[in-house]
């Protein structure tokens, strides 16, 4: 079963993917070390999925993140594939696999924090 969202869902779903992508891009220029901006990718990633949730209100947020699973992660998969592969020609880096679980982790962490804060099913 999948959660149906709305349009202006789906622009939120959007301007938060962005946001991560255009955070991605610059992070490294301030942190140093892969396992900070890993810190960092998890954090924002975490705070922009609960958002997302609280924006959505969603009654069945375990629901939602499993619609949210499904779009993401094939979606993170093929731009990392992309990007790695042929945009910046540096072959496919193991890091982008822990970035998917990350990924994953993040959605159902975010609706599971979601279903406890606001009491919903």
């Amino acid at each position: 079963m999948f959660y149906k969202l709305k349009l202006k869902d789906w622009l939120y779903l959007a301007a938060f993917v962005i946001l991560m992508y255009i955070w991605m891009q610059y992070d490294q220029e301030f942190l140093v070390e892969p396992y900070q901006r890993m810190i960092a990718f998890c954090v924002l990633g975490l705070l922009l999925m609960f958002l997302f949730f609280v924006l959505v209100h969603p009654m069945k947020p375990i629901l939602l993140s499993n619609s949210m699973t499904i779009i993401l992660i094939p979606f993170s998969i093929v731009l990392s594939i992309v990007l790695h592969m042929f945009v910046f020609k540096n072959g496919f880096q193991s890091r982008s696999v822990v970035a998917w679980f990350m990924t994953t982790g993040m959605i159902y962490l975010s609706g599971f924090l979601y279903k406890i804060f606001l009491k919903k099913e």
